[in-house]
């Protein structure tokens, strides 16, 4: 006996397998615009994933004598990440230059732009060191080096090496210190 299989009322034809292959069409249609969407925003944001920030395991030492020199801060790169210096800054906030022939002559004391550089070159990796004493510094007012006479005292700094992506869209705090006598309650 033949049977009016898959024929509806209206007398149309065969719809067998006409659900499979609208799903198939539909499968390919929502893979495509899910890879065009995947594909522009690489496009449009790939640029903004920036490296991560380097590491390195600092050896820090604190010399608090305020005679000759002054106080010392050394940041020594024991191991880690390779860091080119032109990326690198260091930020001291809160130095002060120390006036031997006047004590009461106290004035803020500024980290010379370009001293990470003259100390270790263009990279610094393990084992260089950062040293922070007089000869780093100018006077914040005039940015004149400091005196036979004056020092640097760091008891109240806090000091930070920060690093800034090769796309200058982002900076990371890659190494922070703060002085004896900071009051870090501010």
């Amino acid at each position: 006996m033949k049977g009016n299989w898959g024929r509806g009322s209206s007398g149309g034809g065969d719809t067998r397998g006409v659900s499979q292959a609208v799903s198939v069409v539909l499968l390919i249609a929502i893979v495509a615009l899910l890879a065009a969407g995947v594909g522009t925003y690489f496009v449009a944001f790939g640029g903004e994933i920036d490296e991560p920030a380097p590491r390195f395991a600092p050896l820090v030492t604190y010399d608090d004598e305020l005679d000759g020199d002054g106080q010392k801060l050394t940041v020594t790169h024991e191991s880690g990440d390779r860091i080119p210096t032109d990326r690198l800054s260091v930020r001291v906030q809160d130095a002060v230059v120390h006036n031997g022939s006047d004590p009461s002559a106290r004035t803020r004391a500024r980290f010379e732009d370009g001293a990470i550089e003259a100390q270790v070159g263009e990279t610094f990796r393990s084992p260089d060191t950062i040293e922070l004493n007089a000869s780093a510094f100018v006077a914040a007012n005039d940015g004149q080096p400091l005196g036979s006479n004056e020092s640097v005292d760091l008891s109240t700094a806090a000091v930070r090496i920060v690093w800034e992506s090769d796309s200058s869209t982002r900076t990371a705090v890659i190494f922070e210190w703060h002085g004896p006598n900071r009051n870090t309650t501010t």
